[in-house]
């Protein structure tokens, strides 16, 4: 029976061009440090500040030395001074950000921006305010800026790449996420649009060494499994295709689609009954998937 099943469906969430999703990133230590370090003001890149400014700042920064991110808030968009104010506009995105208040965090960014327009880390932020509500053509242009007026931290850099990948330029990403993961070395979500840039440019050894690297320390996700099984397939291996989906089967991550495509590798290796079993859990899940997947 070996090769009478056409493999044309393989892999829902890998085979595409589309990048990992970076949710994973937000809730990362990385991401809050990276985020939370732009609080302060760089008096050699950012808007100076007046005495008065410098004293609400002040008062701001001892409410969340206590973890009263909420009345440092309020004392910010309750001043007077707040409307003429880069600084104060963008501490108060920055809070309203950490709130989920994205549409008010990026209204304050742009307020700041249009007081300030070189506010370097009032254009990161606004992007990264803009990446998390899926706008990544609004949020690009501030990246760029961002790093033209200096940014070299490796969250600029790796949502630099995330867009670049989003828009099917994998060699500029693979460069964005290689120079992100300089200064951010254990954030997992750069290494892995790394390896997905790789998959993209037909460097299949090198992607799947990424992807073992992440597996080894994050065994239990199941999405890396079957990117895995992507690079495996392309590499003519198969067997370690199945081997790597049925991880990510019994860590309950294999789309029904991806179902039905382990049950066509399971038939090409002549394994009737286990193609049977993947095909029929992949018409039970809900929903179910495409009769038309049964089809070669």
């Amino acid at each position: 029976m070996r090769g009478i099943v056409p493999i044309i469906l393989i892999l829902n969430a890998a085979a595409s061009a589309a990048p990992l999703p970076v949710d994973a990133l937000w809730e990362s230590e990385g991401f809050r440090r990276a985020f939370t370090a732009s609080y302060g003001v760089d008096a050699r890149i950012e808007p100076k500040v007046t005495a008065a400014e410098k004293a609400l700042l002040g008062g701001v920064a001892a409410r969340m030395a206590k973890g009263d991110r909420s009345g440092a808030a309020a004392a910010l968009a309750g001043s007077e001074l707040l409307g003429g104010s880069a600084a104060l506009l963008f501490n108060l995105g920055g809070l309203r950000f950490e709130q989920g208040r994205r549409d008010d965090a990026i209204e304050n960014f742009e307020a700041a921006l249009k007081l300030y327009p070189n506010f370097r880390d009032a254009h990161r932020n606004l992007a990264v305010a803009l990446v998390q509500e899926g706008d990544l053509g609004a949020a690009e242009p501030h990246l760029r800026r961002a790093l033209e007026l200096g940014a070299q931290d490796g969250l600029t850099l790796g949502l630099l790449g995330y867009c670049h990948s989003s828009a099917g330029r994998p060699q500029a990403a693979l460069q964005a996420y290689r120079t992100a993961a300089l200064t951010m070395p254990d954030e997992a979500q750069w290494k892995l649009g790394e390896a997905g840039a790789l998959l993209e440019l037909e460097e299949l050894a090198a992607a799947a060494a990424i992807y073992q690297e992440v597996l080894e320390l994050r065994p239990g996700q199941a999405g890396i499994w079957v990117n895995l099984a992507d690079v495996r397939l392309r590499q003519g291996e198969p067997l370690l295709a199945i081997a790597d989906l049925e991880v990510a089967r019994r860590l309950g991550g294999l789309a029904p689609d991806d179902l039905l495509s382990l049950g066509h590798l399971y038939l090409n290796e002549s394994l009737p009954e286990r193609a049977l079993e993947a095909y029929r859990a992949g018409l039970a899940a809900e929903p179910p998937a495409p009769l038309a997947g049964m089809v070669g």
